[in-house]
């Protein structure tokens, strides 16, 4: 609750900063200087202002929150009511940016529209996400990795990449071994990347992405860790590694395989 209270205490202070500073008469001395100062001030105060309406994920929304979980002790129904007072604060937000656009004339409704479009969303994204990592809790890696692992040597050519496991086996990309090692990954793009003609004479090796430039996960990781990791990568499969062995796949359709089952349960 102090973390969420800090933005609109810290707009508050700088409005009170620039208030003091106007009435000492200061920025007179400057031309247009008191009209600068009072700008500041206001605007620090309404900014201040907005972020305390109660609705996820404003501020106001986020104290909200955490003085509910602290009544119920269930941070899952908390962020749900407070997502549905962010819905609300935005559909209040709309309305009034139709009304200044319609009644008024206004042009500067259409950003109050909007800026109630997005709060409408987010507060609802915000929940969606809490709920999705609720669902996943308590999952490790291992539990829902794929074995066993079908792995490229290294010294195979890309024709053999193409005919032998892309073809037999449809993936987005396949790990790579050298030995019993992991190497790194190869996927469909590399592969189309090089002209047709050179695929005999041309190894895995060359166009593959080293074990060096990929963090691989860990058989005890937590699921949503993965998940994360997948998603700052841009991929959709990420090796699970014990003592430089591959041991396993994680994709993200296992992960979302596992959400929908829990959703499903009402898990």
């Amino acid at each position: 609750m102090r973390i969420a209270a800090a933005g609109p205490l810290t707009s508050f202070g700088v409005a009170a900063l620039f208030f003091v500073l106007t009435l000492t008469g200061l920025p007179s001395i400057v031309y247009g200087g008191r009209s600068v100062t009072d700008y500041l001030a206001g605007i620090n105060l309404l900014l201040g202002l907005f972020n305390l309406l109660p609705g996820f994920p404003l501020d106001g929304g986020r104290i909200l929150r955490a003085w509910l979980w602290s009544r119920r002790g269930d941070l899952l129904s908390a962020t749900r009511t407070a997502g549905r007072a962010g819905s609300f604060v935005g559909f209040g937000l709309m309305g009034l940016g139709l009304v200044q656009l319609v009644a008024a004339r206004n042009l500067a409704g259409i950003w109050m529209i909007l800026i109630g479009l997005f709060l409408h969303q987010a507060a609802g994204a915000g929940y969606e996400t809490l709920l999705f990592r609720e669902a996943l809790s308590g999952f490790s890696v291992r539990q829902l990795m794929s074995q066993p692992v079908i792995t490229v040597p290294d010294h195979a050519s890309l024709e053999e990449l193409a005919q032998d496991y892309f073809f037999r086996h449809p993936r987005g990309s396949f790990p790579v071994a050298s030995g019993d090692l992991f190497a790194g990954m190869v996927s469909l793009e590399q592969l189309k990347s090089v002209p047709r003609d050179e695929w005999v004479r041309t190894p895995v090796r060359r166009i593959m992405t080293p074990a060096a430039s990929i963090t691989p996960l860990g058989p005890d990781d937590d699921v949503v860790t993965a998940l994360g990791a997948m998603v700052r990568g841009d991929t959709g499969r990420l090796p699970v590694v014990a003592g430089g062995r591959i041991i396993g796949i994680l994709s993200r359709r296992d992960v979302m395989r596992l959400f929908k089952i829990r959703s499903d349960l009402g898990s």
